[in-house]
């Protein structure tokens, strides 16, 4: 084996996943409708991106209580944590605004001044639902449904996966204990049959 292939097996070897590891991190949820939507897919992979981060600041917003009086869910952003979260300058975070707002993607709602603390209140960010088809409900829905089937064969659904191998194991113990019975009965016959033989 060469170097470079021996170089490449270690590389491999300490940093692949291996099937224990496949949960262990965490990962954004990226909607699909940003790729396999025509209206959506010809967006910059920056502003893809964006959308994809924004949406995953929900839970934070429901912990924040970031809830206006109609029920909606926003999020509350300074240039400097927009710049900081999608790691670009200023100039780049108003054109991946810029095109979230022109696919209605977004709808930024600027802070008023607060007298009380003499300072601009942070911008609200609603983003908004995109215009999806049958298609992409029906894709989202597919990927869903494959992803919680692999979840709850592999964590969620542990209890379950516990209950099943009590299950397994008690038919598994009857049988057991079925042929132990059965070997039993056969050896007593054949004691017999020897005991009969000898005598």
């Amino acid at each position: 084996m060469s170097t470079e292939n021996q170089s490449q097996k270690m590389i491999i070897k300490n940093w692949g996943y291996k099937a224990t590891n496949v949960y262990i991190e965490k990962y954004y949820k990226f909607p699909s409708f940003l790729i396999q939507n025509s209206k959506y897919s010809k967006m910059k992979d920056s502003s893809k991106i964006a959308y994809m981060l924004f949406k995953n600041e929900f839970r934070r917003a429901l912990h924040e209580k970031w809830i206006d009086d109609d029920g909606l869910l926003y999020l509350e952003f300074t240039q400097a944590d927009l710049m900081d979260k999608l790691n670009c300058y200023q100039g780049k975070v108003k054109t991946i605004l810029n095109e979230l707002e022109t696919y209605n993607l977004i709808s930024v709602v600027k802070g008023e001044f607060n007298p009380k603390t003499k300072k601009n209140e942070k911008n609200k960010y609603y983003l908004l639902q995109p215009e999806i088809s049958a298609d992409d409900l029906f894709i989202q829905n597919s990927f869903d449904d494959d992803l919680s089937e692999t979840i709850d064969k592999s964590t969620s659904s542990r209890n379950a996966e516990i209950a099943r191998r009590e299950e397994t194991a008690k038919t598994l113990d009857n049988t057991g204990n079925a042929e132990i019975a059965r070997r039993e009965k056969t050896a007593e016959t054949l004691d017999n049959t020897g005991n009969a033989e000898i005598a």
